[in-house]
């Protein structure tokens, strides 16, 4: 972050803590792949085993069916989990948490 958006925030009266930009524990995208990852491979258990070109077309396949899979249900719940994980790290003062 920005010092200029670091010291406006700070005048907002937000508090900014010091932990890496990518925290995993924040970071809803790393679950989500992790969920496509695990449905691609019910659809295609053999994927590492096939040679790199026909893995990429597999996918090129399989993929819109993948996310097709993961729950709008699912997704919302992940979301619902923000309020804890934010306190958890909060709490934690930017370091691991269960998360």
């Amino acid at each position: 972050m920005s010092k200029r958006v670091r010291e406006w925030l700070v005048t907002q009266g937000i508090r900014v803590l010091k932990w890496p930009p990518i925290s995993p524990d924040l970071n809803p995208i790393k679950i989500v792949w992790a969920w496509l990852k695990q449905e691609v491979y019910k659809l295609v258990p053999n994927l590492h085993e096939l040679g790199k070109e026909d893995a990429r077309k597999k996918l090129e396949e399989v993929l819109p069916q993948a996310w097709e899979n993961i729950s709008w249900d699912k997704m919302k719940r992940l979301v619902e989990t923000y309020p804890r994980r934010i306190q958890a790290v909060l709490k934690a003062r930017g370091w691991y948490t269960k998360y």
